[in-house]
């Protein structure tokens, strides 16, 4: 049996979940880390999952920053929304 080098796998993508605090009202703060793509990109807003495919997704990825369309979600985001974000990385863990 073969072992995988640590640098091998410091390198593979994995998942990576992060609580987000609404400050204002629809601003989501920035990811820590820089997803694989915008697909892999879901929030939990109140434990409800919403993601970025399609013309009338409710948020759009772009790098590290998340945009929140109240319009297309039907309601916004404030302080008192629970959002988790959770995303594939290739980024190491830090």
């Amino acid at each position: 049996m073969s072992t995988i080098p640590a640098k091998q796998i410091a390198n593979l993508p994995r998942m990576a979940r992060e609580p987000l605090t609404i400050a204002t009202a629809n601003t989501v703060p920035a990811l820590a880390h820089t997803p694989i793509n915008a697909a892999s990109v879901k929030l939990f807003v109140n434990g409800i999952h919403y993601g970025a495919i399609g013309a009338n997704a409710p948020l759009s990825v772009n790098a590290r920053a998340i945009n929140w369309s109240a319009a297309n979600a039907g309601f916004p985001l404030d302080s008192n929304d629970r959002v988790i974000a959770e995303y594939v990385t290739a980024e190491p863990a830090t």
